[in-house]
């Protein structure tokens, strides 16, 4: 993902995706403890692996973040 980086930064987009639109499964790259972790804690490597649902061409990569109050 190092490679999207100056673009990413350059052209963020922020944009709603329809759930139909969604050609693979979902994978959780990284979890953290919002109360304990520290900044070592994001400067991470995941390895990962998507599950196509159909033949397609992929025009863009979802990402998301929960965040729990309690």
């Amino acid at each position: 993902m190092t490679v999207m980086t100056p673009t990413v930064m350059k052209e963020p987009l922020v944009d709603y995706v329809n759930k139909d639109m969604i050609m693979s499964n979902s994978c959780k790259i990284l979890d953290l403890d919002l109360v304990n972790c520290n900044k070592d804690d994001v400067n991470f490597a995941s390895k990962y692996s998507l599950e196509m649902r159909y033949n397609d061409k992929v025009h863009g990569i979802v990402g998301w973040f929960d965040a729990g109050f309690t």
